[in-house]
């Protein structure tokens, strides 16, 4: 084993570790990893940047675009509710309808963008169905994963694949060349879910009051003549946080009101608050405030202000920060009463807890100033909001998504050419802005992606794809082609679970293709291979349209295991079934290319 092989190997351990420990964000540490290769000589001056230039990154940037145009103009919110509403006519039959109208939008659409638009539309079923959120999320959540393998565009990880493919000799993936693959698998994969699934689901997440362990008091304080607080207004006063107590409303002859945050108080201003045991006694051993009456609440909902759940989903801008940096409550005059994360409530200063993908806020006020957020995604609703009307812009979207998907399909030019055509059709239109087209981008995946694509370059530099290829090819002689091609499949769902699909794609395709190419093989099943096992795991909630549901379904990290582990396995034996028999493990037809890496892009 040569000096580069040691080195490339101690990055790449060194890159999973960080990857599986999120110490830092997943593109900072694959930017590390690739100036380390830089640095190392691993990866030459002309290829540092070279992923960055990749139609793969340019691909995925418009799809993003693409999606939050239909989105915005309201085209999946009226394709959601018309399931909705059917679903709830045939309330036995309503989570199949979900699960399989799931599978088949996120076929087209980006798996997070389904289930983002499909949460409103779960949770009101949910209620009016009476069923338990976590009967429903967890299903709806799988299945967009599972129909994401159906296409090309339906994950990124086919789209990542696919651009790295040419590099090996092979041609990209076609529009529905992985469908019949991976067509069967889904088919079971939704059969369980349906079935075993359900018997393994919790039932949990029915009342709010219970689930966020509201136990706190809502009372009502009145400010005194002498009160500090006289003059002031509640954004100058943070809103009470040094008594550590939350302004619900002002208390009027026509009940519970609004506070907006830069009127001045008066004397005699009578305050909903909401506060613990402890603040309640601070309040009454100083002057600021004195205590009207006490009222014990069994549910926020007991209040005339109304109480809604939002989820922060992947990529929000309110990720990372806190309440307090947000200046959240002044700013968009609605209270947090508790946040939700992975499985437990937190209530402990909710103002200091730094806001991270897939947390659930109950907000407690008008939504109105929250228009902004709620519009551009960085805040979903988990209520079913007025069905917008179907106007000019959202048939244009809709017209542009088919244009891509019939003229990149086809192959009457390359996909990438037919989605950036798409999204600057888009923008011309008006269907979002430049603005709301930057804000849609994923741009921690593109630089993940860009990243990672040196990777590819830096193992073969380095020898060391070479190197394990031989040994790979060296025990196929002993167990065979195909005990290879499953060691690659579980691999790959090993690596995703501390790395992202992506990354876990980029890291083991390289090895799969140089493997093929020693043994003399066919790449192409090695390729599907890699291709399929990256998008399948569901062992674990790290996913993000598996984040997603997490919190609206009251879920533990356990039930994932519990419901997504079997149907892992099924999937894999599904899918190491149908390739050998799509693209059979036969001898190369063009070894000379397949030992030639060719220019890196997408078909």
């Amino acid at each position: 084993m040569s000096g580069d092989v040691i080195v490339l190997l101690a990055l790449l351990f060194a890159a999973v570790v960080l990857f599986a420990t999120e110490w830092i964000a997943a593109e900072l540490t694959a930017a590390l990893l690739l100036l380390a290769l830089w640095i190392s000589g691993l990866l030459p001056d002309d290829e540092l940047f070279a992923g960055f230039g990749s139609d793969v990154v340019l691909f995925l940037g418009s799809l993003f675009v693409v999606s939050a145009a239909l989105v915005r103009t309201g085209a999946l919110e009226r394709l959601e509710a018309m399931l909705g509403r059917r679903a709830e006519r045939q309330p036995r039959a309503a989570l199949a309808l979900l699960v399989l109208a799931t599978a088949v939008v996120s076929g087209v659409l980006s798996n997070t963008a389904t289930v983002a638009a499909m949460l409103p539309v779960v949770a009101g079923l949910a209620r009016r169905l009476d069923l338990a959120p976590s009967r429903l999320f967890m299903p709806v959540a799988f299945a967009s994963i599972l129909g994401g393998t159906l296409t090309l565009i339906g994950t990124s990880t086919n789209i990542v694949v696919a651009g790295a493919m040419p590099r090996y000799g092979e041609p990209s993936w076609g529009f529905l060349e992985l469908a019949p693959a991976a067509l069967p698998a889904v088919a079971a994969g939704l059969l369980y879910l349906l079935t075993v699934g359900q018997r393994l689901l919790p039932d949990r997440g029915r009342e709010l009051s219970e689930l966020y362990r509201l136990r706190e008091y809502v009372t009502e304080v009145m400010v005194p003549p002498a009160s500090p607080w006289v003059s002031q207004t509640l954004r100058e006063l943070r809103a009470g946080a040094d008594l550590e107590i939350s302004v619900l409303g002002r208390v009027g002859p026509e009940g519970v009101a609004s506070m907006p945050p830069d009127r001045p108080l008066q004397s005699g201003d009578r305050l909903l608050v909401k506060a613990s045991q402890q603040a309640l006694l601070r309040i009454k051993g100083r002057r600021e405030l004195e205590l009207v009456a006490d009222l014990k609440a069994d549910a926020p909902s007991s209040r005339s202000l109304p109480v809604h759940e939002v989820v922060l989903p992947h990529a929000s801008r309110l990720s990372g920060r806190t309440l307090r940096e947000l200046s959240f409550g002044t700013r968009y005059n609605v209270m947090v009463l508790a946040i939700f994360r992975r499985g437990e409530p937190v209530l402990d200063r909710v103002s200091s807890v730094d806001l991270r993908d897939g947390d659930v806020l109950l907000l407690q006020g008008d939504l109105a100033p929250l228009g902004e957020l709620l519009r551009g995604g960085h805040l979903i609703l988990l209520e079913e909001a007025p069905v917008p009307a179907g106007g000019g812009r959202m048939w244009i979207a809709v017209a542009a998504f088919l244009g891509m998907i019939a003229i990149g399909g086809t192959g009457l030019v390359p996909f990438s050419v037919a989605a950036m055509a798409a999204a600057v059709l888009l923008l011309l239109a008006g269907c979002l802005t430049p603005r709301q087209a930057y804000e849609s981008i994923d741009w921690g995946v593109l630089v993940l992606i860009g990243c990672l694509l040196g990777l590819a370059t830096a193992m073969e530099t380095s020898g060391a794809g070479e190197y394990f290829a031989s040994l790979l090819a060296g025990a196929a002689g002993d167990l065979g082609p195909f005990a290879v091609l499953a060691g690659f499949y579980v691999l790959t769902v090993a690596l995703t679970q501390p790395m992202s699909n992506q990354a876990a794609a980029l890291v083991v395709l390289p090895l799969a293709m140089l493997t093929a190419a020693r043994l003399g093989l066919d790449a192409r099943p090695f390729a599907a291979t890699v291709t399929l096992a990256a998008s399948c795991s569901f062992i674990a909630p790290l996913e993000p349209a598996a984040m997603l549901v997490y919190g609206p379904g009251r879920y533990r990290f356990r039930d994932y295991f519990r419901v997504g582990l079997p149907l892992t396995l099924l999937v894999l034996v599904i899918n190491l079934f149908m390739v050998p028999r799509i693209w059979p493990l036969r001898p190369d037809p063009a070894p000379a290319a397949a030992s030639a890496p060719a220019a890196a892009g997408t078909e």
